[in-house]
């Protein structure tokens, strides 16, 4: 099967690494707990929890579509002001940032979207949702796992074709290759008795790019502090 020369599923050594997708994101700094969004006043539309907004404007919209949609008609939603925004993407005044504030489930969201120009003319578009307080966080890994129908890995933390383990801080990664053009967006899954622990895509050599996309759900929880912190990442990235 051709998908078995292109990528191997956590199992290639470092040296076979010709392009790693995708970079960890950047974590909110720690101070992103005291982060306020006042929520419009007014009648509003009725609200979804954050891994069902990480389907409406990140994932859903993109599979379908190639874009991001903004959530510029949602009246729950907000843009932030300039210095949240700013602590939100370090300072760069062109990322589009919004902010909701859910009292119902006691948290806030902060949502931003990007655009990078990665190595080997890959383009990577990254939606960013981190939620701020609430009790929830302990559901995401389940929830991502429905939204692309696989289950998630914690096995690429300290590995050396995953990520470093940051301390305090659970880490999840769901990743898929869905052929170019695709809507049909699926996480990769073990086969057998490893599939309950997941597993994780490396990209091992260029020619991927020219039949496949790369996406990926990155989720980090920190529980502790004074309010609880998850950032959830989707990614996705293709050829040029």
């Amino acid at each position: 099967m051709r998908c078995l020369a292109l990528i191997l599923l956590c199992l290639a050594p470092p040296d076979a690494v010709a392009a790693q997708a995708v970079p960890p994101p950047v974590l909110p700094p720690d101070s992103s707990e005291d982060i306020v969004v006042i929520a419009p006043r007014g009648p509003r539309p009725a609200l979804l929890d954050p891994v069902s907004y990480l389907a409406k404007f990140c994932v859903d919209p993109a599979r379908r579509t190639r874009r991001f949609l903004a959530p510029d008609n949602d009246r729950a939603w907000e843009p932030l002001d300039e210095a949240v925004s700013a602590r939100f993407t370090a300072g760069d005044p062109n990322i589009p940032t919004f902010g909701l504030a859910d009292p119902a489930r006691g948290h806030t969201l902060l949502l931003k979207f990007e655009t990078l120009a990665q190595p080997g003319r890959l383009t990577e578009r990254r939606c960013t949702l981190v939620v701020i307080g609430g009790n929830d966080h302990a559901m995401f890994p389940n929830h991502v796992s429905k939204l692309l129908r696989a289950p998630g890995t914690q096995r690429h933390v300290g590995h050396a074709d995953g990520v470093p383990r940051l301390s305090g801080w659970s880490q999840w990664l769901w990743s898929g290759m869905p052929s170019r053009g695709s809507k049909r967006w699926v996480g990769v899954t073990a086969a057998g008795a490893a599939r309950a622990l997941g597993t994780w895509l490396v990209v091992v050599t260029p020619t991927f790019w020219t039949e496949y996309d790369y996406i990926a759900v990155d989720l980090k929880t920190r529980q502790g502090g004074v309010r609880a912190v998850s950032v959830l990442t989707f990614s996705w990235v293709t050829g040029r």
